[in-house]
């Protein structure tokens, strides 16, 4: 688990006196950074005890140095379908942009709008952003961002449509509605730099299009259901191919 750095060795929290909150506060930081010096000492430790330096020990120094630290590359390997050289590769990556360990809405928005210069893509970023498991204050962990990385790049067919579904399903109500569609699709409009009020009929026909394809057990209230969509998506052979002979190269 992430070290929690708020937190003495006995787990017991530093609680503040009113009468002393100044001593407190010296203690507190003093037991912090004893404890993170005490931590990179060890490894240093290890470095300087072989003639060689390891990767993996240069790689636990460096999780040792940001807010949010990761769980070990061993376990990353286990609940994701990333090896150990794709991990510290995608960790290095993560860490230039988010030197604290945490990704949140902006930096994604700024990384993602490098992709597509010409146009606008602060709102389909943010809908890929809603996808994300945060915490209580709206940010993603290093771990997060690669289990969500791992189902889009190496996922099951179903776990891929999956999670096409949830990126759709812009309210969160389990079901995608004309409305749903209609964001997305203007979202990916504006990120291609085209003018959405001058394509409004085509968007409207193609809105029209995907729910007659879609929309099988709701067609009175046009509603895509998740199971409705596997089905579809799985029957038709152009779709299945595409998303089961995806793979990205890291």
């Amino acid at each position: 688990m992430p070290y929690d750095y708020e937190y003495e060795t006995n787990s017991t929290p530093i609680v503040a006196n009113p009468r002393r909150r100044g001593a407190v506060n010296v203690v507190g930081k003093r037991v912090r950074n004893s404890r993170r010096l005490s931590q990179i000492t060890k490894i240093w430790s290890k470095v300087t005890s072989n003639n060689t330096v390891n990767d993996d020990i240069l790689d636990e120094l460096e999780f040792q140095m940001v807010r949010a630290r990761p769980h070990s590359i061993d376990y990353l390997v286990t609940v994701t379908k990333f090896n150990r050289e794709e991990i510290k590769d995608i960790y290095r990556r993560f860490k230039q942009e988010c030197p604290t360990g945490m990704l949140n809405e902006e930096t994604f928005k700024t990384v993602f709008q490098q992709f597509f210069p010409v146009g606008d893509t602060s709102q389909y970023a943010h809908f890929i952003f809603n996808t994300f498991q945060k915490d209580s204050v709206g940010n993603v962990t290093f771990e997060t961002f690669l289990k969500t990385l791992s189902t889009i790049v190496r996922g099951s067919t179903e776990e891929r449509l999956t999670w096409i579904f949830n990126l759709y399903d812009i309210d969160n109500d389990k079901v995608i509605s004309t409305q749903d569609i209609q964001l997305i699709l203007e979202s990916v409009y504006y990120m291609v730099g085209k003018n959405v009020e001058s394509e409004e009929y085509l968007i409207k026909r193609h809105i029209r299009l995907v729910m007659d394809k879609y929309s099988k057990s709701r067609k009175l209230t046009e509603e895509i259901t998740l199971e409705d969509f596997l089905e579809s998506c799985t029957k038709d052979q152009v779709t299945f191919t595409a998303i089961n002979n995806y793979d990205c190269g890291l």
